[in-house]
């Protein structure tokens, strides 16, 4: 049905007002944009949206030149930095160019993508009518060109494709949450930006630097950064903290005022937010969620978190055994472990552990008792050197149900820290009476900063292959 002549000016006004307000605001662009990446979702707006989307107006400005947002992760972060931004930008100056990393490839990809689809979108078109067009040989997943010059380049960190220079350089979450606490890889996302990306500016009084991310570490690029005193900070927490209330360059502040008030209640409510803080565990929801991470030195596992049985545990569905064998025997080597678990519908059980220093031979023999002992269902060895050795002779020599536990490059601490959310949450349950219980609750307590960590390293074993693995394969006896 035509529209009427009145009808059809109020639509143009209407259009023309959206319009100019959509060039000023990118809060408000977000919101008329956002059905164009999201059908069907409806848009929930929040204040956080408005203080993330002033303070990057600000740096296009050049009122701020370098900018660190750190805020929970399913915010809206992702979409409003690396989607919303750069085409609302395109608006009015499409000869800018940019740069955007993220850790992973495929997040890089899919943000990217969901930007050119609003730049090709009919609305975007009919709204603010570009005179430029998207390069038809220029037009990838992972890099777009415009006819006036500008560009969106996408790559990972420390991925191909950082030979090119931008006017914005942007990273979005760097860090993967786990990698974040591994001394090395820590370091090397810091050095690629220090080396590789920061230089990447087209103008060094012009360009711009943007990280956005969640808290995952002490020393983090965030933490790096904010030491050279060259970023202005945007924080929001999940959960206000009055105490803790500061003012950016803008003269913004957090609008909360109640402790404890949440960030998005309509998305995250006390219910989900209590729920992700016991899935991540204190320490991380410390940096994750308040983006005040925790010195990790010393003090990983509590001793309060350890739960305790004086019977055996009723309601077992498997057991499986898990070991840590040491390259050699010494005074100062670490000890080969064997840690026997249960598994109940309502936690783990430590059953046993062996714990000693012995050559090759007297491994095998200790490995075929503990396991006649227990009859686990399965032999979880980590395959590296003499575990590596161990692994081959039970299979050449026994039936013994032998399953090889690849750590994947990930450091020790890495993979306890994976461990501590369960046990935080009194889902791992020790033996009262145990000869070894003090040995087993020093070390974790001292950890990383005990001479010995083998006991550790079959805790992490453990929690992980449970995790990864729920479903046995068969029920077992009741012992």
């Amino acid at each position: 049905m035509a529209l009427t002549k009145s009808e059809l000016e109020l639509y143009i006004l209407e259009k023309e007002l959206a319009k100019r307000r959509a060039t000023k605001s990118l809060a408000y662009f977000s919101k008329i944009m956002w059905n164009v990446i999201e059908p069907g979702v409806k848009y929930q707006h929040n204040w956080h949206i408005d203080a993330i989307s002033e303070h990057l107006e600000a740096v296009t400005k050049n009122e701020i030149k370098n900018l660190i947002i750190n805020i929970p992760p399913r915010f809206m972060k992702s979409i409003l930095v690396a989607v919303m931004w750069p085409a609302w930008v395109w608006t009015f100056k499409p000869n800018a160019r940019w740069l955007f990393a993220s850790y992973s490839h495929t997040l890089s990809k899919r943000d990217s993508i969901k930007c050119r689809s609003i730049i090709e979108s009919k609305w975007y078109r009919d709204l603010f009518l570009p005179e430029w067009v998207l390069a038809s040989d220029q037009n990838e997943k992972m890099r777009f060109l415009n006819s006036a010059q500008g560009y969106r380049v996408a790559t990972s960190v420390g991925g191909s494709g950082t030979g090119e220079g931008g006017d914005f350089v942007c990273v979005d979450d760097p860090h993967k949450a786990m990698d974040a606490l591994s001394d090395v890889k820590r370091k090397n996302v810091i050095d690629w930006w220090v080396q590789e990306m920061s230089t990447r500016g087209n103008n060094p009084k012009s360009s711009h630097k943007v990280i956005i991310m969640q808290r995952l570490h002490e020393k983090d690029l965030t933490g790096a950064m904010l030491e050279t005193k060259e970023y202005e900070l945007l924080k929001i927490p999940a959960e206000f903290e009055p105490e803790k209330r500061y003012y950016t360059k803008l003269e913004w502040t957090d609008p909360r005022e109640d402790k404890n008030e949440l960030l998005w209640p309509a998305r995250f409510g006390r219910k989900e937010l209590d729920a992700l803080k016991k899935s991540l565990g204190s320490q991380a929801a410390s940096g994750q969620l308040q983006q005040e991470p925790t010195p990790s030195e010393g003090g990983l596992f509590k001793r309060r978190w350890w739960q305790y049985y004086s019977e055996m545990p009723q309601g077992i569905t498997r057991i499986v055994q898990f070991m840590d064998c040491a390259q050699k025997v010494g005074i100062t080597n670490d000890y080969s472990v064997c840690a026997t678990w249960g598994e109940t519908p309502s936690g783990y059980f430590i059953l046993d552990l062996w714990r000693g220093k012995v050559e090759a031979p007297e491994l095998e023999i200790t490995t075929i008792a503990q396991y006649n002992k227990w009859k686990p269902s399965a032999l979880v060895i980590e395959d590296k050197s003499s575990g590596s050795s161990l692994i081959q002779t039970l299979r050449r020599k026994t039936k013994l149900p032998v399953i090889p536990y690849d750590p994947k490059k990930r450091d020790k601490q890495v993979r306890a820290a994976a461990a501590t959310p369960t046990i935080e949450a009194g889902k791992v349950f020790l033996p009262r009476s145990a000869s070894w219980l003090s040995d087993f609750i020093e070390e974790h307590e001292r950890f990383p900063l005990t001479d010995h960590d083998d006991i550790v390293d079959t805790t992490s074993m453990a929690v992980e292959y449970f995790a990864t693995k729920r479903k046995p394969s068969y029920r077992i006896r009741q012992l």
